[in-house]
């Protein structure tokens, strides 16, 4: 979830402060059409069931499901088949006016964790695997898509901490496992159709045939480019980390090994496992050192907790700040930057109006009875608290402060 090694340092030897290093990972599940018109809602799996940071979020841009040790398995596998694949392909076979029995196979490797074929099975929508040992050769996500996606992350994660104030110490508070959620999320609503034709190529040849679409393929390995998109790739991330604002967080990460660290953080991923079989000592082990949620420090980054009730959520926010902040940030989008499309504001702007019509409801239901008395809360904290020496015990009401008024 973030770099390792010089640029998330342990803090064991840190004179400024120490802390220790963010070690929250999170697996990825990641499915595509040949064509390239349809990508599924990304599956994330992580180790809380309940993580803190999540605990307030009523919608999330993936699945999220979670697994000790943030790994994919069997049970989460066949449950995102049947729960997730199967209506959302459906759904595309309507959208596309296509029967809802057209017949449908997900092309899967040899992992461990994949369950067995005859699990895979709902209707004409069928899961199948590839030969053995073929996965780095002809599995469409393997073949440049995911190292796309991880390359588009790296850019806005570099982008996030370019505009962080304070210390590294600071952006680990803030950059939690939702934010990681929400840019990965970005992250592959920016891999291009041509990303996901092209990585289908050796497997199915006749998917070049699809219809091209007019934005530049930004995929590497198949077209040669005078510059890599690693190189381009790391040109921009050294450009983004010695442009960091803040002078302590780029006093601690640009030091004179910064070109290489930069290197190892964009291919120290390549090779991360991301299923294995665990033996019966480490399950063991695994249920005998468990933490229960009252156990976790924040040292643990993302404890679980009970979640709250959406009206006690709501109580944090002041409904007026959260419309004044809508209207602000759609006046800065029309007139700062030409890089924020209509098609942006739009979003941004659809999303202004389906918060204006919740408040609105929410303000119909409150009784004539809860209006005065929220009137009234309003009235006592603004006004000034009376000298107790001229308070009634009785009657509470300042003797000294009546005022009479005539017409």
């Amino acid at each position: 979830m973030l770099p390792t090694e010089t640029m998330a340092h342990s803090g064991e030897d840190d004179p400024s402060g120490g802390y220790k290093q963010n070690k929250q990972r999170i697996s990825l599940l990641c499915c595509a059409n040949a064509a390239g018109t349809h990508k599924l809602k990304l599956l994330v799996i992580g180790i809380s069931k309940n993580p803190r940071a999540l605990k307030s979020a009523r919608c999330l841009p993936v699945i999220y499901k979670d697994q000790p040790s943030a790994w994919m398995s069997r049970v989460i596998f066949v449950e995102w088949f049947n729960k997730n694949f199967v209506p959302e392909v459906k759904e595309h076979l309507k959208s596309v006016g296509l029967p809802q029995n057209s017949k449908v196979v997900l092309l899967l490797d040899n992992s461990s964790t994949h369950p067995r074929g005859d699990e895979l099975i709902n209707g004409n929508i069928i899961g199948t695997f590839l030969p053995p040992n073929t996965t780095s050769v002809i599995q469409p996500m393997d073949q440049g898509i995911i190292k796309n996606l991880k390359h588009h992350y790296k850019r806005m994660f570099a982008r996030r901490l370019n505009n962080q104030l304070g210390t590294l110490k600071d952006f680990y508070k803030v950059f939690t496992i939702k934010s990681a959620i929400w840019t990965i999320a970005s992250a592959w609503d920016e891999v291009k159709q041509t990303t996901l034709r092209n990585g289908w190529k050796k497997l199915w040849p006749a998917s070049s045939l699809f219809p091209e679409e007019d934005d530049e393929a930004d995929f590497e390995g198949f077209a040669v480019k005078k510059v890599s998109e690693k190189k381009k790739l790391r040109e921009e991330l050294l450009a983004y980390v010695k442009g960091i604002k803040s002078p302590e967080i780029r006093a601690e990460l640009v030091t004179e090994t910064i070109e290489d660290d930069i290197d190892r953080w964009i291919d120290f991923d390549e090779a991360a496992p991301n299923n294995r079989n665990m033996t019966n000592d480490e399950i063991i082990e695994l249920v005998c050192t468990a933490k229960k949620p009252d156990e976790c420090s924040e040292e643990d980054g993302e404890e679980e907790e009970e979640e709250e009730d959406e009206e006690t959520l709501k109580e944090k926010f002041d409904m007026e700040k959260v419309q004044q902040n809508f209207e602000y940030i759609l006046g800065f989008m029309d007139t700062s930057y030409s890089e924020f499309e209509t098609k942006d504001m739009m979003s941004l702007y659809n999303m202004y109006m389906k918060f204006l019509k919740t408040r609105a409801k929410g303000m119909k239901q409150m009784s004539i009875t809860e209006s005065f008395a929220m009137a009234s809360k309003k009235a006592r904290i603004a006004s000034p608290a009376p000298d107790s020496s001229h308070v009634d015990p009785v009657n509470p009401t300042p003797s000294t402060s009546t005022t009479t008024s005539s017409m």
